[in-house]
């Protein structure tokens, strides 16, 4: 008894798309947004500048933006608002972890500290 063709390429198609490679910056990551988490409100700029250089990016809210980049997939970002004193505002850190797949797939959490 055959089966017929087009259910076994339709079969083989839909597996296909649930085989992902994951990520091997996977362990640099944690370590990486650890170092953002660590930034509260209340902390001096010249004190973030201290830690992690120059911003990378300044938005247009007036948010400065600290990123490690390991592929276009997978990064951790710290963004901070400082108030007129200097001092950090609030606080936003963006943990992203992709998987690369037939369908291009990523996620990302962030958390917000005020």
């Amino acid at each position: 008894m055959s089966l017929p063709r087009l259910p076994l390429v339709c079969l083989a198609l839909l597996l296909s798309g649930c085989i992902t490679v994951p990520s091997p910056y996977a362990q640099e990551l944690k370590p990486a947004a650890a170092r953002y988490h660590a930034i509260k409100p209340g902390a001096t700029r010249s004190d973030v500048e201290a830690r992690f250089g120059k911003p990378n990016a300044l938005e247009a809210d007036g948010a400065c933006v600290w990123e490690t980049r390991f592929d276009d997939l997978n990064y951790a970002k710290l963004t901070a608002w400082f108030d007129p004193l200097g001092n950090v505002a609030k606080v936003e850190v963006t943990q992203a972890r992709g998987v690369r797949s037939i369908g291009y797939q990523a996620s990302a959490t962030s958390t917000r500290v005020k």
